[in-house]
């Protein structure tokens, strides 16, 4: 099953989760354990929602913004010699380079297919002289009936890692 564009497979009746021959990070392989478990064939809704709107998302609200949010806004929101451009010019790349496709949505903004009906966004608006810089991730709203939030708050912070260059 693809996890973030990359083939994973995965081993029953033991669970073994593997990519490319190789045994894969224990958070991924819960990750794609869970949303094997819980899925059900839901449609995605086609609207994206805040962390906080998931059920049980307001239990994690500020622990995933501290995870995910906070760190993609200091590091695209950093003022380079080239302006703030400088930082969404960054996220741009990033965000392409880990198979984002662009969204008309905030300043910059990208859509990433985490698991079959489970896709994530990354939005980052510039910040002025009345407002921060902020990032948000946003699910598509059918999020919860794939993964509970305890593990969408996991995914949305991997996702974040990846754009900071972090890997798995």
């Amino acid at each position: 099953m693809p996890f973030f564009g990359q083939s994973h497979l995965v081993a029953h009746p033991a669970g073994d989760v593997s990519a490319g021959g190789a045994q894969v990070h224990v958070a991924v392989a819960i990750l794609v354990l869970h949303y094997l478990l819980r899925a059900a064939g839901t449609p995605p809704a086609g609207r994206w929602v805040a962390f906080r709107e998931l059920p049980d998302g307001m239990f994690y609200a500020a622990s995933f913004a501290q995870r995910a949010e906070v760190p993609l806004a200091q590091a695209f929101g950093a003022v380079s010699p080239a302006g703030f451009e400088g930082g969404l010019k960054a996220f741009r790349s990033a965000a392409e380079a880990a198979g984002g496709l662009p969204l008309e949505l905030a300043d910059a903004a990208f859509a990433f297919q985490a698991l079959p009906r489970l896709a994530l966004a990354v939005l980052v608006w510039a910040g002025d002289d009345e407002f921060p810089v902020q990032a948000s991730v946003m699910f598509d709203a059918a999020a919860g009936h794939y993964l509970p939030a305890e593990d969408l708050a996991g995914l949305g912070g991997l996702l974040a890692r990846r754009l900071l260059g972090g890997v798995n």
